[in-house]
């Protein structure tokens, strides 16, 4: 949605806006590449096998995913080179973005213990080295030396990239009934995806149980 201009909630986070003119055009960009152009398979097509699969046989020539990947296709990707780039937007780049939270209880006896543990966590070079020698998450942290390392680390030949896609970062909206509005969602762009529903009718059939069903603050 926002690759194209549009958003789940009005700016104020009032009022859902699923199916705006920007979303629906979107919407149909996408459902186009499955029945249209066929550039992405149908769930036909897929036969069962998921995108990293269908992706490690050649048979995707794109995937979106994240740098979770790397080290799974690093060790079982030898038929072909593989790479990654910012992921192309329709009207305006924008990529998915997530972050993981370490909380401390506040009832704990050993907060200061905790505490020391969540700093070493978050912040230290050493934990910080962890992540990249284990191929996880990016740390939060700007140790020149370790993130230099974290770039010479091949494939991919462009891991640049990874820091690239920080300019474009979204984040989902985030509200109490997440899990409901998301299946809603999603159930309404699987029927536009097989042709069940027209990219409007699907948009406009979300946005009234959206309405319907939840309520924003």
């Amino acid at each position: 949605m926002q690759q194209n201009g549009g958003n789940v909630l009005s700016a104020d986070k009032k009022t859902f806006t699923v199916n705006s003119a920007a979303n629906v055009a979107a919407l149909q960009f996408m459902v186009d590449r499955v029945l249209k152009s066929n550039v992405m398979p149908t769930a036909k097509q897929f036969g069962g096998m998921g995108d990293w699969d269908m992706f490690k046989a050649g048979k995707l020539g794109m995937i979106v995913t994240g740098i979770w990947a790397f080290s799974d296709f690093a060790k079982n990707i030898t038929d072909f080179e593989w790479d990654i780039a910012v992921e192309p937007g329709n009207t305006a780049k924008a990529t998915h973005f997530f972050s993981n939270g370490i909380v401390v209880n506040k009832d704990t006896k050993v907060a200061d213990a905790a505490f020391q543990w969540v700093r070493f966590a978050c912040s230290s070079k050493e934990a910080a080295q962890i992540r990249i020698d284990a191929s996880w998450e990016l740390p939060p942290v700007t140790y020149p030396e370790v993130l230099a390392g974290y770039l010479k680390i091949t494939p991919p030949a462009h891991r640049q990239v990874v820091f690239d896609t920080l300019s474009y970062l979204v984040t989902p909206p985030v509200i109490e009934q997440l899990t409901e509005m998301s299946d809603i969602i999603g159930a309404e762009l699987t029927a536009a995806a097989t042709g069940a529903k027209t990219p409007q009718q699907a948009l406009d059939d979300a946005q009234k149980a959206l309405e319907e069903k939840i309520k924003l603050s």
